[in-house]
């Protein structure tokens, strides 16, 4: 008898290999659901908090809220329970999960391989500085999911096309614009794909400009936001690292002007673009680098130990890979978040590194397989890997 179950449960997880990753989700959200205190409170909770339950009763949200729609909206909903922030947590695990499975098939596309993308895909899924953020009553984890999600959907669109995978795809756009801030540039981002990769999708061009009248409208509808946030004071105060002024770099003050938001920025990098370039490369590499003088030693030791090379293997698999759809779409949300990090600085905690991450591992592992070319591989790797011998 158990033999069959045992022959049963092979062949289920050889036509769906991704229920191991998914496994290696679930003991890693038991395991930390059973040593975290959570629902964790910190840094943004109390404003999503306090506007979401703002939303529930009908008063305004505050100059915050729109760019936090998604968060407040649910937590408002969730508020006619006892177990609100429970069930906001619930929410984004079991949305966590879809994205591991989402993942896996963005790695399977990239590295071609089985054996791989379950690899890169555990190494996400079961990666604790990734999930703990599910636990955290912000935004970042269940951001960090939609657009995994919307990136996969994106690139299945621009493959297969279709109107209804269309507008799934872009009702994951909004849930994801809508999210958090760093969403207000996934249009743009999207749009340059469509104008840059070659797809057979229907109505493209007009598709394309929808999505830069999309940003232009999320610009307008957000600069309360943006002058709320009074982003200017980014590259004024010369800080690399989020509320940490042991790393600064010298920039000089800005000129008087009624400039507020976003064109207070544009006013200050043009005045002043090779000192404010220099802090934006600045503030990207300590992103990237994920080490900062404050956490331990152990931390910092492994971040340079594992996502240092991780990072290199990942230039090396862009720079063998050929030009391809999935390709143009990792390396535009890449480049718009990091340049979000560039304009404003580089987090306190991982929660923004945790957003390129994704794009980081896949084409990492990508990089291995090519370093590997002599391991025995599927026809469909050996093919993509063929064709940059």
């Amino acid at each position: 008898m158990f033999g069959g179950y045992e022959l049963l449960m092979r062949r289920f997880v050889k036509g769906h290999p991704w229920i191991v990753p998914l496994c290696g989700h679930v003991v890693i959200v038991f395991t930390l659901a059973l040593t975290l205190g959570w629902p964790i409170f910190g840094g943004d909770s109390s404003r999503i908090l306090g506007e979401s339950g703002n939303l529930a009763s009908g008063a305004p949200m505050g100059p915050t809220g729109l760019a936090f729609l998604v968060p407040h909206w649910l937590l408002s909903i969730a508020s006619a329970y006892s177990l609100q922030t429970q069930l906001y947590v619930a929410l984004q695990l079991v949305i966590s999960g879809v994205a591991t499975v989402a993942f896996f098939q963005l790695a399977l596309m990239v590295v071609g391989n089985t054996g791989w993308a379950i690899l890169a895909t555990c190494f996400w899924s079961m990666n604790p500085l990734v999930q703990k953020w599910n636990f955290y009553i912000v935004s970042d984890g269940l951001y960090q999911s939609l657009l995994i999600i919307y990136a996969y959907f994106l690139i299945l669109t621009l493959t297969k096309g279709g109107k209804l995978l269309t507008g799934i795809t872009f009702a994951i756009l909004l849930a994801a614009v809508f999210c958090r801030p760093h969403g207000r540039l996934l249009p743009i981002a999207t749009a340059c794909v469509l104008f840059v990769a070659p797809s057979s999708l229907q109505y493209r061009r007009l598709l394309t400009i929808g999505l830069i009248v999309l940003e232009i409208s999320l610009i307008l509808l957000n600069q309360r936001y943006s002058v709320h946030m009074n982003m200017v004071q980014h590259f004024e105060a010369g800080r690399v690292i989020w509320g940490f002024d042991g790393l600064t770099l010298s920039m000089p003050p800005s000129h008087p002007t009624s400039s507020t938001g976003m064109a207070s920025v544009i006013e200050y990098t043009t005045s002043y673009p090779l000192q404010s370039a220099r802090l934006a490369v600045t503030r990207i590499l300590v992103e990237i680098g994920h080490i900062r003088p404050f956490y331990s030693f152990g931390h910092n030791l492994l971040s340079a130990i594992v996502y240092w090379p991780l990072v290199l293997l990942a230039m090396l698999g862009i720079s063998k890979s050929s030009k391809s759809i999935t390709k143009t779409v990792c390396l535009a949300f890449s480049f718009f978040h990091l340049g979000i990090v560039g304009i404003t600085h580089a987090d306190w905690d991982g929660r923004w590194f945790i957003q390129v991450l994704p794009f980081i591992v896949v084409w990492g592992f990508f990089g291995i397989a090519w370093l590997f070319k002599s391991i025995p591989l599927n026809n469909k790797s050996a093919k993509l890997l063929a064709r940059d011998r």
